[in-house]
């Protein structure tokens, strides 16, 4: 049986921020993150959202979004959340989950490399599995958010 204490830290949620910062400079699309909606049901796993200028993924991968997209996006943004970061693009549909599989868990791993070796062990949250104790938690993504929901909120 598994536990972690999800009652987390100032150290612990600062260490989170820290991570994503750190990411920010080579996914420049990323601008913010929270805990995902249900980031308590995997112990050895912690789910975020981030929040992503959709302008600037498409400036990223070089396509553009598809004009329908573009009016969602200025509507009704938060529809369009979702695990898949180029969903909305220009292009087929097994080049978009590829490459959106790709970039996730490109940032992923940078996420847990700062994670893993980069913060002190204050700032890091660790979870019990039987006889293993003080096992380091990955970080996930669950969804991608347009910055501009945030607007509509």
């Amino acid at each position: 049986m598994s536990y972690r204490d999800n009652d987390f830290t100032k150290d612990q949620i600062k260490g989170l921020a820290l991570t994503v910062k750190s990411v920010m400079k080579s996914f420049y699309f990323i601008k913010d993150w929270e805990l995902a909606y249900d980031y308590e049901k995997y112990n050895s796993i912690l789910f975020i959202d981030l929040y992503v200028d959709m302008d600037l993924v498409s400036k990223y991968t070089g396509y553009e979004m598809i004009p329908l997209y573009k009016r969602i996006l200025a509507d009704n943004p938060e529809e369009i959340s979702g695990s898949l970061l180029f969903a909305f693009g220009q292009y087929s549909g097994k080049q978009k989950s590829d490459l959106s599989a790709k970039v996730k868990e490109e940032i992923e791993n940078s996420m847990n490399v700062v994670y893993e070796h980069h913060l002190p062990k204050e700032y890091q949250i660790y979870y019990d599995l039987m006889e293993f104790r003080d096992t380091l938690v990955k970080i996930g993504i669950d969804n991608f958010i347009p910055i501009q929901a945030l607007n509509k909120i």
